[in-house]
């Protein structure tokens, strides 16, 4: 039960930051490019796919939303499953989602929710040389997805949220620096971002007390959900 409060609570600290989000409503079909949390999205009964889809149907929209979620993936490996999928049916977390078919059918939007296994790992140093070139790794995915999806108009780009409860943890800082470089990444590539991330870390710093892990968890999964669920 305190679990379930907990996700409640994230669920609705998350209703709170959706006016600072883009908003998609009006697409026809949406794909998520992510790791885990966008994978148990759909594998996990109270996912944030399932509330974007019920959301969705609430309001009487037929949008497809169609998550692309693989545990432990990078922005390095999600350049690799983007190749692979011009010739082979790759499936990653959910069992009856394939990635080729998914970019083959094409998309309006595509979002980006990647950098949380990139700070876990990590794939990247923390120092200016690594960060020089990470950026230019997320550049060529930003690259990779607008030639392998010609038809998406818009591309969405979210950073990772906190990992720990203290926000001032070697960790978090690490992944703040990522956030700082999407930001500087989606200007320059013509792209949108969320400052839902911001505003959660920020809430969180605030609150003065220990914020349980799965909680956490379920609340950095719900930022690709405020890029959907603001929209009236």
């Amino acid at each position: 039960m305190k679990i379930m409060n907990a996700l409640l609570k994230s669920a609705l600290a998350a209703i709170l930051l959706l006016t600072a989000t883009p908003c998609v409503f009006g697409a026809e079909r949406v794909l998520v490019v992510g790791d885990s949390i966008t994978g148990h999205s759909m594998n996990l009964a109270y996912g944030f796919t399932h509330e974007i889809r019920n959301a969705l149907a609430e309001a009487g929209s037929d949008m497809e939303f169609v998550p692309l979620g693989g545990s432990g993936q990078t922005i390095f490996s999600w350049r690799g499953i983007v190749a692979n999928s011009y010739a082979n049916r790759q499936r990653l977390d959910i069992a009856d989602i394939y990635v080729k078919d998914e970019f083959d059918k094409g998309a309006d939007v595509l979002i980006v929710h990647l950098g949380m296994n990139d700070a876990l790992r990590p794939s990247i140093k923390s120092d200016e040389e690594g960060y020089a070139k990470w950026r230019e790794e997320y550049k060529a995915l930003v690259s990779d997805l607008r030639k392998r999806v010609p038809s998406v108009s818009r591309i969405i780009l979210t950073p990772p949220t906190l990992l720990t409860e203290n926000p001032f943890a070697f960790k978090n800082l690490f992944m703040d620096r990522l956030g700082t470089i999407i930001e500087e990444v989606a200007k320059e590539e013509n792209c949108e971002f969320t400052t839902s991330a911001k505003t959660s870390n920020a809430d969180f710093s605030t609150r003065g007390s220990r914020i349980p892990s799965l909680e956490l968890r379920s609340t950095s999964s719900i930022r690709t959900s405020t890029v959907i669920s603001s929209c009236r």
